[in-house]
């Protein structure tokens, strides 16, 4: 029955120990999950696993406490990190709150004149200046040049706004005049639109998003700093939009993704779970560029590749892949 192990000697768990490797594995169990479909799958080829190579279940009693011991370990910390979660999220609540408190004003608000120009640097679209350079722009086509823009950090800017993302947020800056208060706006997300306006005037923003987003955990605050005035918007991407986006709005000026090059620094801070998506990312993007297959390709040749080595007997030279 395989190797023998007792369950006194090999499954007493120290979490101290473990605390220091946790996440150590996680590429397996990833590998395991995907390969199983599932959870159920997972924890079944596990408790196979343990079967067919280990005495864990000789003892039935004892393998009971260890699966309810570790099991509830686990969900108290799951339960922890969730409160202390709530808790960081209530605080950002109630001081996005008290912000919004100081920029209302109790004296009544004069009927605002028309905007008058933003001091803040509003970005623009800069033309591409086709008498100067004529020669310059020649030679980007024949090199293919995209009518996309270049990324500014990992985001972009129009005429009306400037923006900036990570993998799970979009930050979103927009010029407004310096007599605008915080009762004189109109912000409303959806999960698939955003409209941004001041109250009797055309709206800055109105359109859709270029993926969905958690539209409940939308955050927006009117600031002011040496440049000028301005709606600060933060909005949260729905896990599986966890990628570059090319632009907010759809119909505004995009970003060529495939152009952003994240700082290495920024990668270390990330948890693993977010580092491992946005290498993979990279990854795959560098593999595109040079037509060559993705991770998620190369694993399945791998996969085959094995199959093949373990089953001389069978021909696949007429077999068709794809």
């Amino acid at each position: 029955m395989g190797n023998s192990f007792s369950n006194s000697k090999y499954f007493h768990i120290d979490y101290s120990r473990m605390a220091e490797e946790e996440g150590k594995y996680d590429g397996i169990f990833m590998t395991v999950i995907q390969q199983t479909q599932g959870i159920d799958g997972f924890f079944d080829a596990v408790f196979g696993f343990l079967r067919r190579k280990t005495d864990f279940f000789s003892n039935n009693q004892s393998a009971e406490q260890t699966i309810v011991k570790n099991s509830k370990h686990h969900y108290e910390k799951w339960a922890e990190a969730k409160k202390k979660e709530e808790e960081a999220k209530k605080k950002r609540e109630e001081q996005l709150q008290a912000k919004k408190k100081q920029e209302e004003q109790p004296a009544p608000i004069p009927v605002p004149a028309p905007a008058a120009p933003p001091k803040v640097e509003a970005p623009k679209v800069e033309a591409p200046k086709q008498e100067e350079k004529p020669a310059e722009q020649q030679e980007e086509k024949k090199e293919g040049a995209s009518d996309k823009q270049l990324p500014i950090g990992t985001g972009g800017k129009t005429d009306k706004y400037t923006w900036t993302q990570t993998l799970e947020e979009l930050e979103v800056f927009i010029p407004v005049a310096e007599n605008i208060k915080a009762k004189m706006l109109k912000v409303e997300v959806t999960p698939s639109r955003l409209h941004v306006a001041v109250i009797g005037q055309p709206p800055i923003i109105d359109g859709e998003l270029f993926e969905k987003v958690k539209s409940d955990e939308t955050q927006w605050t009117l600031e002011s700093d040496s440049k000028g005035r301005y709606i600060r918007l933060n909005i949260s991407k729905l896990p599986q939009q966890w990628h570059w986006w090319e632009c907010v709005v759809k119909g505004d000026p995009c970003i060529d993704t495939q152009k952003i090059n994240p700082e290495p620094s920024n990668l270390s801070d990330l948890d693993g779970e977010t580092r491992s998506t946005v290498e993979k990312m990279m990854f795959d993007m560098r593999q595109k560029q040079m037509g060559l297959p993705s991770s998620d390709e190369l694993k399945k040749q791998e996969m085959l590749e094995k199959f093949m080595k373990a089953h001389p007997e069978m021909d696949f030279s007429k077999a068709k892949f794809s």
